[in-house]
């Protein structure tokens, strides 16, 4: 494949892929698509030697090249799926001092789309975009989880639970319009 590039970072890989930069960033944390590990961890980020990623880039390439081939759109079960969870999610942020066992359920929940939204991302139409964006959002719910349970604090911090409220928000527009499209209603 040889770009002429001697160092790739998260940028440059989802340049060299025509991703979003959020996807890569997923792929790393979640260790999947068989990335490899960085060379390298700089202030900026992590830094891939362009020997150790480019083969690596070249199988993926194939890889979404087929998929995006073989994929229709993201099955309408899986949006109502998620509407369901991102709404159940949304209610439960929305409260003054959420309820740590509800706000566990519904951050467990929804964090369990996300491999199947993962699945059905993408960059060019909006439905696959937005299965994107609520599969980025599983996974910070997913993280958030984790970091509420290894502190032993019955939930995330005021701060963590703004951050996923305004998230939620953010994408309620973009869920209810793949609702009310003829494509989901197929």
């Amino acid at each position: 494949m040889s770009s002429g590039r001697r160092y790739y970072g998260i940028a440059e890989i989802a340049d060299s892929l025509g991703v979003d930069r959020q996807l890569v960033t997923v792929w790393r944390r979640r260790l999947s698509r068989g990335m490899p590990p960085p060379d390298d961890e700089l202030a900026a980020g992590p830094v891939w030697v362009a020997a150790s990623v480019e083969p690596w880039i070249e199988h993926v390439r194939t890889q979404l090249a087929r998929s995006r081939a073989d994929a229709g759109p993201p099955p309408a079960a899986l949006i109502r799926q998620a509407a369901r969870r991102l709404l159940r999610l949304s209610a439960v942020l929305l409260e003054d001092v959420p309820d740590a066992d509800q706000l566990d359920r519904a951050m467990r929940a929804f964090a369990q789309l996300g491999d199947q939204l993962d699945g059905h991302s993408g960059e060019g139409d909006p439905l696959r975009r937005l299965c994107g964006e609520l599969a980025t959002l599983a996974d910070a719910v997913g993280a958030a989880r984790k970091v509420g349970r290894a502190t032993a604090a019955p939930s995330p911090s005021p701060a963590v639970v703004a951050g996923l409220r305004a998230e939620c928000l953010r994408l309620l527009p973009g869920i209810a319009k793949a609702l009310s499209s003829a494509s989901v209603d197929r």
